[in-house]
């Protein structure tokens, strides 16, 4: 026969274990760091054991945290995160306001997914994020409006999608020796101390670049080697993913093979391609998305994203900005080269 005593501590352990779940699910802290959103809860999340022992008939909610970004004047995306809770699907489902199917995608081992949508220029498009089998549903409103294409820091500026004479970011700050969107500037200033601790140490080059200056750029590039070498190698005006304000040229400590190929041979260009995703940068162009954007490997062109979207790139496989936002190739220009003839 059981004793009061045991039976009150029996009655304790669960009340605790069930609390722990509760906790655990409205802060799961292991994820603190996620992107801000609003969530909405659904199910199934797998079962704890305390939750079992207490004959709980249906698991906890998990938090799902869904939102949309402009990536182009034509195409937004819609991500979603689970924010690592194991659900009863990996599939992602994205409808049309009326319940059409538009695309599936499949949740990365940490909960992410990124869904391109179509959206007309400076358009909306109402869709639906589901879970098969799942009673989960959230509705969110894909955007190309300017002023979130203008802010988003997912926009892809290549050979097909260019920025525009007129575009200029709107918090460009000055933070370590460059002009830089305010929202990469911390990021990289903790990977600039953090490379000097690990004796890889680069400092940050050519960050915003204006309209203007490109095509002075450019322009030379063309008179010197030729329009058609100068496309492997440099952006038209208008084209460069510096006009962002989200990109910038690192160099060595010692200027070694400053702005070469050879780059990716020293100590900071081994460190960078190794550590610049846990600070949100990413190398743009690499050996093997050349074939993607256009351009020969540049291992010191640095493009912020956020830690967000380098996780899901590592965890997704894709090796480009466009394979992941779900954006054609863009290996060349489209429509005659205005800045070819006599330069």
């Amino acid at each position: 026969m059981r004793s009061p005593r045991a039976g009150r501590l029996r009655a304790s352990v669960l009340v605790c274990a069930f609390a722990s779940v509760v906790a655990l699910v409205a802060h799961p802290s292991a994820h603190a760091d996620r992107p801000s959103a609003p969530v909405l809860t659904g199910t199934p999340l797998v079962a704890g054991a305390a939750a079992a022992q207490l004959g709980a008939t249906a698991a906890p909610t998990a938090q799902v945290v869904v939102r949309s970004a402009a990536v182009s004047t034509t195409q937004a995306v819609v991500t979603v995160d689970t924010a690592g809770w194991k659900l009863a699907t990996d599939v992602v489902r994205l409808l049309a306001a009326d319940g059409t199917p538009i695309a599936d995608a499949h949740l990365t081992r940490s909960g992410k997914a990124v869904i391109p949508v179509t959206v007309k220029p400076s358009g909306t498009r109402p869709v639906v994020v589901t879970f098969p089998g799942t009673t989960t549903r959230r509705p969110v409103v894909a955007s190309t409006a300017p002023a979130l294409l203008a802010t988003s820091q997912w926009r892809v500026v290549n050979k097909v999608t260019p920025a525009g004479p007129s575009y200029k970011p709107r918090e460009l700050v000055v933070g370590s020796r460059v002009q830089i969107d305010r929202r990469a500037a911390a990021p990289l200033a903790a990977m600039i101390k953090a490379a000097a601790a690990d004796k890889a140490g680069f400092y940050a080059s050519n960050g915003y670049r204006a309209y203007g200056w490109q095509q002075g750029l450019y322009t030379s590039y063309a008179r010197r080697d030729g329009a058609l070498a100068a496309d492997s190698y440099s952006a038209r005006p208008g084209y460069s993913e510096h006009q962002t304000g989200l990109a910038f040229d690192a160099k060595a400590i010692d200027n070694r093979c400053s702005l070469q190929a050879c780059f990716g041979r020293t100590p900071s260009g081994r460190w960078l391609a190794a550590h610049a995703p846990a600070y949100g940068f990413l190398v743009r162009y690499t050996p093997v998305n050349s074939v993607i954007t256009g351009y020969s490997p540049e291992p010191w062109h640095l493009r912020y994203v956020g830690t967000w979207m380098t996780a899901y790139l590592k965890e997704s496989g894709e090796t480009s900005l466009e394979e992941a936002l779900g954006l054609p190739a863009a290996p060349d220009y489209i429509g005659p080269n205005a800045f070819a003839a006599n330069p």
